[in-house]
């Protein structure tokens, strides 16, 4: 509806990195990973939650099972 109407999406913060975190979403888009992986089924939410801690140990691990790099400077800055 927004955009038919262009009328700008409200966005509320799911998920909150610290400072020293950084995230690009272009990596994974690239890689053709589904948005539901992370963010859970968005869609089907009548109102967006948290459904993964994003935490540090489930990325690695997240990253381990699908051979991706896990190098300390490609998060942490």
């Amino acid at each position: 509806r927004h955009v038919e109407e262009e009328d700008p999406v409200a966005w509320n913060r799911v998920h909150t990195l610290p400072d020293f975190i950084y995230f690009s979403h272009k990596r994974h888009i690239a890689a053709g990973l589904d948005c539901s992986l992370c963010h859970g089924r968005v869609r089907e939410m009548e109102k967006v939650r948290r459904v993964r801690s994003l935490e540090m140990g489930w990325c690695i691990t997240c990253h381990w099972g699908r051979g991706a790099p896990t190098d300390c400077a490609i998060c942490h800055m």
